[in-house]
């Protein structure tokens, strides 16, 4: 996988039915995912949002909607060897938290330096996103 296939990656990723899980990479919202992140993240699961989740359960086409946050992005693209239509595997070796993929980074600078090289992680604290070119 090289960093072109990332950016076509997260490029694809608009166009699936995904919403915002905190702590989730890429799988069908369920019952079960719902759950256990409710139980792993209260703060960030308010009954609200659950039901808010719930309605989204086997809805819209094939596998229904996806829940993913911002370093998911990233490990539903390595979980799956970047296909966007697989169910990622976790793996605890390659998972890391938004401060982690910086704190991995060979190489560190402000955006107003950031290379024409797509596919990189920009990082704020607690928060990353994909560089995919053109300034975007």
């Amino acid at each position: 996988m090289t960093n072109r296939d990332f950016v076509k990656f997260c490029r694809a990723a608009p166009d699936k039915p995904v919403m915002y899980m905190w702590g989730d990479y890429g799988r069908p919202i369920t019952e079960a995912t719902i759950s256990t992140k409710a139980k792993q993240y209260p703060v960030h699961y308010s009954k609200e949002y659950q039901e808010e989740l719930r309605e989204k359960i086997g809805e819209s086409t094939n596998c229904g909607w996806i829940g993913c946050d911002c370093t998911g992005l990233i490990k539903w693209f390595l979980w799956t060897g970047g296909d966007i239509d697989k169910v990622p595997k976790y793996d605890a070796e390659t998972d890391s938290s938004a401060c982690g993929w910086y704190a991995a980074a060979k190489v560190r600078g402000t955006i107003d330096s950031i290379p024409e090289r797509p596919g990189l992680i920009v990082s704020m604290p607690g928060h990353c996103g994909v560089y995919v070119g053109n300034k975007e």
